[in-house]
């Protein structure tokens, strides 16, 4: 039987070395009761966004204390902390275990660490259910954070039963001033029942992939 590796120990899920990202870092800490995980992103900027449980989040020399409201993903909006590039950061989870995501996006400007809790999240509810797209859009880090940081947006979406994320399909691979930015996108799914399931397509020049 291979032996089990926690997940704070192991590669980040996507980082410098992914062949299909090239702005992106991504990454998913569990931590037991008062356990903790060391990390510094030397060319990412990133959002520690608190699955569920509660951490203190050190930042350098600023201390973000009791970070996290909620149980799980279903019980609330996000309580996060931003990060910038380059900081030396510790997680400590607060008497019991603690799940966070790390979403990073490459920069190389510097800005002040801030926090972000569930009072300060932007949600939109958008789409409709005859074009079985209704979803709520919960933007932590986006147009209200402007000019604290730099090219990272971050969201947790919630997709109604058999509605699509992404719907109308779209692409944005190219820089064409207000029609279209390039950019990265990654998609990290839970479901609620843990049974669930999704589909994911992708299309390039010759058809979906």
């Amino acid at each position: 039987m291979p032996e089990f590796i926690p997940r704070s120990e192991q590669r980040p899920i996507v980082d410098t070395s992914s062949t299909t990202l090239d702005l992106i870092y991504f990454d998913l800490v569990t931590l037991a009761s008062n356990e903790q995980d060391i990390r510094r992103l030397p060319t990412h900027e990133s959002l520690y966004v608190v699955l569920s449980g509660q951490v203190d989040i050190e930042v350098d020399d600023m201390m973000f204390e009791a970070v996290g409201r909620r149980a799980d993903i279903w019980g609330g909006d996000a309580d996060s902390v931003y990060a910038p590039v380059g900081a030396n950061v510790r997680i400590s989870a607060r008497g019991a275990a603690a799940e966070v995501a790390i979403a990073g996006g490459l920069c190389d400007t510097r800005y002040a660490a801030f926090r972000i809790t569930p009072d300060e999240v932007d949600a939109v509810n958008v789409g409709s259910p005859d074009t079985h797209s209704q979803r709520r859009i919960v933007h932590l880090l986006g147009q209200r954070q402007n000019g604290r940081c730099g090219n990272l947006l971050v969201s947790e979406l919630y997709a109604g039963e058999g509605c699509w994320s992404g719907y109308p399909p779209h692409k944005h691979d190219t820089e064409d001033g207000d029609v279209e930015t390039r950019h990265e996108e990654l998609y990290h799914y839970r479901f609620q029942p843990e049974t669930g399931f999704g589909s994911q397509i992708t299309y390039d020049d010759d058809g979906p992939v």
